[in-house]
């Protein structure tokens, strides 16, 4: 009974089938996809004229490529432009949850298929980054309100009908899919909002925008600059002094900021989908087989019972634990990445490229375009990677720790524990302890006070220095 009825739990899913599956749209979005690339690739400008202006003058100019985004350094829709590289998070991860590779095909042809199946998931996602890039903000709020809307709409029913999804647990779908559905919402309302603003601009002025040459935030450091510096430094919180300190001259560019978000949604779908991966196909029937053979063993290994359970137990708890841990390690790295590209922008503003690349390295233009570009691929292939190995790692040091340290203490097993390991941990204890206190006395007795309020350390006692120059062996260099 027990094993039918896992059975029918871990397969529930299977049966589940919905109206609109989200993966299945994603072939059917090419086409209006296709459709709103080419009409405003129609709409936009050239700078460079061809060899048919002559022949169409009324169309001279017209029909240019739309670029997404511009990732050199653009500041404006830097929000907008991060949550469309989240809503692609979900459809990139379809890849990965999903066998794509038709039955028959060869095996050396594999990555091939990948890659036609990367380029599918391009094309429909570039119709939300070329609706928010164009300067024709009405068609594209319009088109890019539509094509959002059809993806939510889809989304829900989906999310609805099966909530399960494709990872065994219960409502995994849901809890997988939110963070791409909130950044669709977030970009419904992107829209709307760009149609309003190019409506009542369209209406009242019928002017447009200029490019500004300098950011406001850049013309502010200029002016800055040229100002008279102020005399000592502002007294700072310890917020400001530990963790972070608001520069009003310095504006993340939209490619860190699209970095740091598909960073997170990847993130948070690989955490939950390894955590229901292993509760459901690991934890869970483990448990449910120790329930069906406790029966059959006798009363005689009662303790072997306990430790049975006791190590599913810990193995449990100790998963949970650095799950915890390391996600909190990998978005601890994920804020550190946005201070050393601060501190790093702000070491090329003062010239000190130096500390970045060493003057004896010569880097080429075209390797620097293609480092540029594989940026964000790179570091979510490093954060997701470095959280499986991390999480494997401190799972192995939790387990030997618990066995080792944690259990024995639990049991009530001191003295035994006192035994194995307190020659080392007491050896260890006063090695450091001998090693400060030499730290303690050399600054004590052999250093004089400090010359000058502005020195750092003191300087060294010229009535000690005979004692200092005799030899004192010691076993503790």
């Amino acid at each position: 009974m027990a094993d039918d009825e896992y059975s029918d739990n871990f397969f529930r899913n299977m049966t589940c089938e919905s109206s609109v599956e989200a993966e299945s749209f994603l072939h059917f979005s090419l086409i209006p996809s296709v459709i709103i690339i080419l009409l405003l690739s129609c709409l936009e400008k050239r700078t460079k004229r061809c060899c048919f202006d002559e022949k169409c003058p009324r169309y001279a100019g017209f029909c240019g490529i739309l670029l997404p985004i511009d990732s050199g350094g653009l500041f404006s829709n830097r929000w907008s432009l991060g949550f469309a590289f989240g809503v692609t998070a979900d459809k990139v991860m379809f890849l990965f949850q999903k066998g794509y590779i038709p039955e028959g095909f060869p095996g050396w042809a594999n990555v091939f298929w990948i890659l036609l199946m990367a380029l599918e998931v391009g094309i429909s996602s570039y119709p939300f980054f070329a609706c928010l890039s164009t300067k024709h903000e009405i068609v594209g709020a319009i088109l890019g309100f539509f094509y959002t809307a059809s993806w939510s709409v889809v989304m829900i029913l989906d999310i609805i009908e099966c909530p399960e999804g494709d990872i065994v647990g219960e409502y995994s779908n849901t809890i997988l899919m939110w963070p791409s559905l909130l950044c669709h919402f977030f970009l419904l309302g992107r829209f709307l909002f760009m149609f309003v603003k190019a409506v009542r601009i369209e209406s009242r002025y019928n002017v447009t925008e200029k490019d500004a040459f300098l950011e406001e935030h850049q013309s502010q450091y200029v002016q800055h600059l040229l100002r008279k510096p102020l005399l000592g430094q502002p007294q700072k919180n310890w917020i400001q002094r530990k963790l972070y300190q608001w520069d009003p001259y310095f504006k993340f560019p939209s490619r860190i900021i699209s970095t740091v978000i598909i960073i997170i949604m990847c993130l948070y779908m690989f955490i939950v989908t390894e955590f229901l991966m292993t509760k459901i196909l690991i934890l869970k029937p483990l448990r449910q087989l120790w329930t069906i053979f406790r029966p059959s063993v006798s009363e005689a290994t009662d303790s072997w019972i306990q430790n049975i359970e006791e190590f599913i137990n810990v193995v449990e708890g100790v998963w949970i634990v650095t799950t915890v841990i390391t996600a909190g390690t990998c978005l601890g790295y994920v804020f550190h990445i946005l201070a050393c590209y601060r501190k790093h922008i702000k070491l090329l503003r003062t010239g000190r490229k130096h500390l970045l690349l060493s003057e004896s390295m010569k880097v080429s233009s075209s390797q620097s375009v293609v480092a540029l570009s594989k940026f964000t691929s790179c570091q979510i292939a490093y954060i997701l990677w470095g959280y499986l190995i991390m999480h494997l790692v401190q799972w192995i040091f939790g387990m030997v720790l618990m066995y080792v340290l944690i259990l024995p203490m639990k049991h009530s097993q001191w003295m035994q524990l006192f035994n194995k390991w307190g020659t080392v941990i007491l050896t260890f204890v006063i090695i450091l302890l001998i090693k400060k206190m030499q730290v303690i006395v050399a600054g004590r007795f052999f250093l004089q006070p400090k010359l000058s309020p502005s020195d750092s350390q003191k300087p060294l006692a010229l009535d000690n220095r005979s004692v200092l120059g005799s030899d004192i062996p010691t076993p503790f260099p």
